[in-house]
């Protein structure tokens, strides 16, 4: 499995980017898993919800889950996996 993981596409693209590149990456990453998990969550009540409360409902809980993955999420998995990043230059 190891193998087949370094000779991926997306390792030999992540090894070869710079620091920075690296940390929009794991941003980007962290925000999608986020929204994804709120939107996943949201869907099982949803239908519960009145319409006025389902329209405002919605956007600020989206709103949330991004602003929690960038500001909270994402720091902590830069940190997580700051000895697999490239060093500064």
């Amino acid at each position: 499995m190891k193998k087949a993981w370094e000779n991926s596409a997306v390792y030999k693209s992540f090894s070869q980017a710079s620091r920075l590149q690296q940390e929009v990456f794991i941003s980007r990453f962290s925000q999608i898993m986020v929204i994804g998990l709120t939107i996943f969550a949201i869907r099982f009540f949803f239908i519960d919800l009145n319409s006025f409360v389902g329209v405002v409902f919605l956007p600020v809980a989206l709103i949330a889950a991004w602003f929690l993955a960038t500001k909270v999420v994402a720091p902590r998995m830069v940190l997580l996996f700051d000895k697999h990043l490239n060093r500064e230059q």
